[in-house]
């Protein structure tokens, strides 16, 4: 039998009597999903329904004679609003859990209740907000929010869809619907922050909102310019043209690797004690450029290439050998720019038409065989793995593609997991360790002009924010006492650092002696990297390197 919303409502406020007005506050979201009743539900149940019944000497749900009452009003817009002049005075502790910990938020510094869901940390600079459905408060740094609001107010004179702004913040539309209401925006409101408007005068305030505004102008600017240098690159027509035949032709030329024909070497474990995150990046196959843009003196040869990949399989077999552990399924990341120059360009604009009707092909073929053997010789050693696929700045929709043949070829073996993507930046958990894999960002990541900084505190604010995307999964990881990892390519450079709780690795690559390398004094020797990761979180980056191939003479 199907029960009312009257028999629903009798029994959430017979759970709620033992509770006082302040622990009502905190833990209804947990009596509704304990009683298996929606949150909006209750939500407007005790904090409209029954006021309203009362206010009018009703006593809803209890007089059976009663219609449950409806009123007109937001039941958000019944929440009174706290200065932020007024800290909210708590006991010691964390909210790192759940809702019911914001009261012990005190100890990590001041904090303000700007709403009955949504709380102000101002030393560690975060917004704390109870969203409904969502087990656990939901931290948002300062600045995001910021951002996120600018975006949302149309303050710079280009419309940002609420979808897009429910990107920014790493929540779905639904919880972005209710992230709104608690903060109260709207379209016409001024892009700026509660924490904002209290820390500046009327005339800072003023000019703040005019530089966002100036800022608008700028940005416009430079994009018309980036849309116009797209608009002349007719290259990618060509290659688009030239490729799409081989593309239809290679899916039919792929066969799988059926579980009866897998015999591992290694064996792995349920309990792991290592497993190894494998990326392959910026291989750059088919690099096309002039001659004077290599270091080496040449144009891309296949069979450098060919011979570079197997003594990279000879090495990561010796690596694995050496070791003595028990290994769980390792991850295999396609990180991007595994072809050059299908976008018709190099990263400092070198056009790369002349080769456009010649690279299809013959890039698909050697990069996709490579593929091929490395994922093959990790398969013979592992059994299943776990493959991530994405995107750089030079193959775009195609590295799809090679992600799609390579699931094909091992969806059918038991334990392989596969996640393909057309966005540059992908975050996932990694037993209990938070890892981001970046190719170099884009411009749906957030970061302007889809370019990361080569260093320093610009590029440490850059990951913070790419890291912060997903405070989920950040969260989680603290909770289990993980790392957190920022793993990037696209830089042709090899560096292991940290930075604001967060490890930042980038990766090499093959042909890092280019002019790329030279222009920002750069000299990293051409190498593959393997990561060594521990249900402790990542032990050390190991570097294959693969210069000795060249011969002296080239």
């Amino acid at each position: 039998m199907i029960e009312s919303r009257r028999e629903q409502a009798k029994r959430l406020f017979d759970r709620l009597k033992s509770l006082s007005e302040k622990e009502i506050d905190l833990k209804l979201h947990l009596v509704a999903a304990e009683l298996g009743i929606e949150y909006e539900d209750a939500f407007q149940w005790v904090y409209v329904t029954r006021p309203v019944s009362v206010s009018h000497g009703g006593n809803w749900p209890y007089d059976e004679d009663e219609d449950e009452p409806v009123a007109d009003q937001d039941p958000y817009d019944l929440i009174p609003q706290v200065s932020l002049a007024e800290p909210l005075e708590l006991e010691s502790g964390t909210y790192d859990l759940s809702p019911e910990e914001i009261e012990s938020v005190q100890s990590l510094g001041r904090v303000v209740r700007l709403g009955r869901r949504v709380v102000y940390d101002s030393r560690t600079d975060m917004y704390i907000v109870t969203l409904p459905r969502r087990t656990a408060p939901y931290l948002v740094p300062r600045k995001l929010h910021e951002e996120a609001q600018r975006a949302y107010s149309n303050a710079d004179g280009r419309p940002v869809s609420a979808s897009q702004v429910a990107r920014m913040l790493g929540l779905t539309p639904s919880e972005f619907v209710s992230y709104r209401t608690a903060f109260r925006w709207r379209r016409d409101m001024l892009p700026l922050s509660a924490v904002e408007m209290s820390r500046l005068s009327p005339q800072e305030a003023a000019e703040r909102v005019l530089e966002v505004k100036e800022r608008a102008v700028r940005d416009l600017l430079e994009d018309a310019q980036q849309k116009q240098d797209a608009d002349d690159a007719k290259k990618w027509r060509n290659f688009k043209a030239a490729a799409l035949d081989y593309l239809r032709e290679s899916v039919s030329d792929v066969f799988r690797l059926e579980p009866e024909n897998i015999r591992p070497i290694l064996t792995t474990s349920r309990y792991p004690t290592a497993r190894l995150i494998i990326p392959l990046n910026d291989w750059q196959v088919g690099s096309f450029a002039s001659k004077k843009s290599l270091r080496l003196g040449d144009d891309f040869n296949a069979d450098v290439f060919r011979e570079m990949i197997k003594l990279y399989q000879e090495e990561l077999i010796r690596y694995v050998q050496h070791l003595r552990v028990d290994w769980g399924a390792p991850y295999v990341v396609l990180l991007g720019d595994l072809f050059h120059g299908l976008t018709g360009e190099t990263v400092h604009k070198t056009q790369l038409a002349h080769s456009m009707r010649e690279m299809g092909k013959q890039q698909l073929d050697i990069t996709l065989d490579a593929l091929r053997q490395i994922c093959d010789t990790i398969v013979e050693l592992f059994g299943p793995i776990h493959l991530i696929s994405l995107p750089g700045n030079h193959e775009g929709w195609a590295a799809q593609f090679l992600g799609y043949v390579l699931k094909e070829r091992y969806e059918h073996i038991r334990g392989c997991s596969f996640h393909i993507s057309d966005s540059r930046t992908y975050h996932t958990l990694i037993d209990g360790s938070y890892y981001t894999f970046d190719h170099g960002a884009s411009p749906e990541s957030g970061v302007r002009g889809g370019k990361l900084a080569r260093g320093g505190a610009k590029l440490h604010d850059q990951v913070k924010a790419l890291v912060m995307a997903r405070p989920d999964l950040l969260a989680e990881a603290r909770r289990q006492r993980g790392g957190v990892y920022f793993v990037m390519g696209d830089q042709h450079h090899t560096l292991d650092e940290s930075s604001t709780g967060v490890e930042i690795i980038k990766l090499p690559a093959l042909p890092s002696g280019d002019l790329y390398a030279d222009e920002n004094l750069w000299y990293s020797r051409p190498a593959q990297a393997i990561l060594y990761h521990t249900p402790s979180g990542l032990g050390h980056m190991h570097r294959i390197y693969l210069d000795h191939v060249f011969k002296e003479d080239r």
